[in-house]
């Protein structure tokens, strides 16, 4: 996450500093920060929030706004299929505003609902008039077909860390057509060929009801030579839909150089893909793919081979690595909730620890020339047969309650109280918080799964609290 704008070494705010930035924000044709509102009808130069407000697609074209903030409401990106919010290399956009905030930390992003929607038309069902889709099904007439861009193969260079998207829902966004524009419902972001990048960094996001051939909610591109890895920060998937594969989030690094994600307190819910990974696909066909996920739940997302998750590097490599996950009442209609595609010893190497697999449907693993090293789990099917190596596992029901808001930015499925997954993981591997950031461990021990159960406190009267 970036800091803030005009800050010293050390975070340590000077009144006399702060009130220099500012001014110099004010100042027209100098704008670090740009204020974006959508109800402005004659634009500024987004110094305030009143008259001077800019429009969110000026802010984002505009080289001397550097950090965009956007007011709550509904934002579309125009009238055609074309249309697209673009985020630019080294931008950072973030939603969840009021419009009364003098600094970034002082926003709400829950109360303050910023909407990208690709709702061209305004004719898609949406009974409850929030102007959320919350799934595909509510999808009418033409869409954006992508409601959020990213290009990291222009002369105005790579998309890295210091992108940033931030605070907003990204909804309604339909990828249909040629294989490139096929992608990426929500967000395309592009870093495919030999010398280029797109490894934004994507916080408190809420991709609902995109679809697309692949990658309904998300998709990356680092083929033939490119890079996608990504951070992605308290992001949820849902109701996404792609015909192809990566319902809710795609990476694509065939013949790339490295397709390295990183998705931290993420939620995948009642995602779909008709072929390959129902919430999540990557693709590392002759390229080098290293995803890591911690603190991550997979929950009623359906797919074809892959309910969850469909990995395959045939021939490639990929080196997934997973860390208190959770995957629950996933439903793989052909095989495996996680399919794994490789080409032999060394190819698809996965490693899961301290991780929940409670699914439904044709079994938990579908192995095809990978490994799998599986420890300090639950899981309900027992060892995979084929390519496995497991330690320390446990079949026993997980006892996990509903998805709901337990806390934090994303839904979790939080285990009873009785449940085998408390104290039962792996201290060594424990991370410092769980999904919604409880700190780890609340006892003696690390709890299995992507959420940690609260300690009870016990009184000195010996009544719990």
């Amino acid at each position: 996450m970036m800091t803030d704008t005009c800050q010293l070494p050390g975070h340590r705010r000077i009144g006399v500093l702060l009130w220099l930035c500012l001014s110099a924000v004010a100042a027209p044709g100098s704008a670090a920060i740009c204020r974006v509102t959508a109800d402005t009808l004659t634009p500024g130069n987004g110094s305030n929030w009143d008259a001077a407000a800019m429009t969110l697609k000026t802010a984002l074209d505009t080289p001397a706004c550097t950090e965009v903030w956007v007011k709550a409401g509904l934002y579309v990106p125009g009238g055609s299929p074309e249309d697209t919010f673009n985020v630019r290399p080294g931008l950072a956009v973030y939603g969840g505003f009021a419009g009364t905030e003098l600094e970034r930390q002082q926003r709400n992003v829950a109360a303050n609902v910023t909407i990208l929607s690709g709702d061209i038309g305004a004719d898609d069902e949406n009974e409850d008039r929030n102007h959320i889709a919350e799934s595909t099904l509510m999808l009418r007439g033409e869409n954006s077909t992508h409601v959020v861009r990213m290009n990291g193969t222009t002369a105005a260079g790579p998309v890295q860390r210091d992108t940033v998207l931030d605070g907003f829902v990204i909804t309604a966004g339909a990828a249909y057509g040629a294989e490139a524009s096929a992608a990426g419902g929500g967000l395309l972001c592009e870093g495919s060929g030999t010398g280029h990048d797109c490894s934004p960094t994507l916080g408190q996001l809420d991709f609902a009801g995109n679809a697309a051939g692949a990658g309904g909610g998300a998709a990356f591109l680092a083929l033939n030579g490119g890079v996608a890895s990504p951070l992605l920060s308290e992001v949820s998937f849902r109701g996404n839909e792609a015909s192809n594969g990566g319902g809710g989030l795609f990476f694509d690094g065939t013949d790339g150089h490295e397709t390295d994600p990183e998705l931290v307190a993420v939620g995948f819910y009642d995602n779909y893909a008709q072929l390959y990974g129902g919430a999540l696909r990557i693709d590392s066909v002759n390229g080098d793919a290293h995803p890591r996920l911690r603190n991550v739940t997979f929950s009623s997302n359906t797919g074809g081979a892959g309910a969850a998750i469909a990995i395959r590097a045939n021939p490639g490599i990929a080196t997934p690595n997973l860390n208190n996950v959770t995957f629950a009442d996933n439903n793989a209609m052909g095989a495996g909730v996680i399919y794994l595609e490789g080409d032999g010893y060394g190819h698809v190497q996965m490693t899961i620890g301290n991780s929940i697999l409670h699914d439904v449907g044709n079994g938990e693993f579908y192995n095809v020339g990978g490994e799998v090293y599986l420890g300090y789990s639950i899981v309900t099917g027992g060892c995979p047969a084929t390519g496995s190596l497991c330690w320390n596992l446990v079949t026993a029901d997980p006892q996990l309650g509903p998805l709901a808001w337990n806390g934090g930015s994303t839904r979790t499925r939080l285990p009873a109280t009785t449940s085998p997954a408390i104290d039962a993981g792996d201290n060594g591997h424990c991370p410092a918080f769980d999904q919604r950031g409880i700190a780890r461990p609340q006892r003696g021990g690390c709890d299995i799964g992507a959420v940690e159960v609260l300690a009870e406190i016990i009184f000195a009267n010996g009544f719990e609290g």
